[in-house]
């Protein structure tokens, strides 16, 4: 059983700001804390090292999941494909070189990601 807390980004983009001081619950985080970053979309994961820098810098060494909507793939042939394989995601390499202990995501899109209408998988 875990407590849960949430933090509150100031920016709009992964990376763009420091964390806001506004935690819910900061007395919850223990020693090694299970920190969930959500977002709607993945697609480069631009910022994502920025993110899990301040992260780390603040609250030690989390274990650190990612949950989004949608991430985005290279290709409409990769959309079609059925493997299920991480190295599908545009983000991959970036994703790859992180210390991710996760990531969900609901489905796949291309680019340029979840606009009107909703190219989605």
């Amino acid at each position: 059983r875990r407590k849960v807390g949430y933090i509150k980004f100031s920016g709009i983009d992964w990376g763009d700001d420091i964390l806001d001081d506004q935690v819910s619950f900061p007395d919850l985080f223990e020693e090694e804390p299970l920190i969930c970053l959500v977002d709607f979309e993945l697609k480069t994961g631009h910022g994502l090292q920025t993110t899990l820098d301040k992260i780390k810098e603040k609250y030690g060494n989390p274990k650190v999941y990612i949950a989004v909507f949608g991430s985005q793939v290279d290709g409409l042939d990769k959309l079609k494909s059925k493997s299920g394989k991480l190295s599908n995601l545009t983000a991959y390499n970036k994703l790859n070189s992180l210390s991710l202990n996760g990531l969900l995501t609901a489905c796949i899109m291309s680019k340029p990601g979840i606009q009107p209408p909703l190219g989605l998988r």
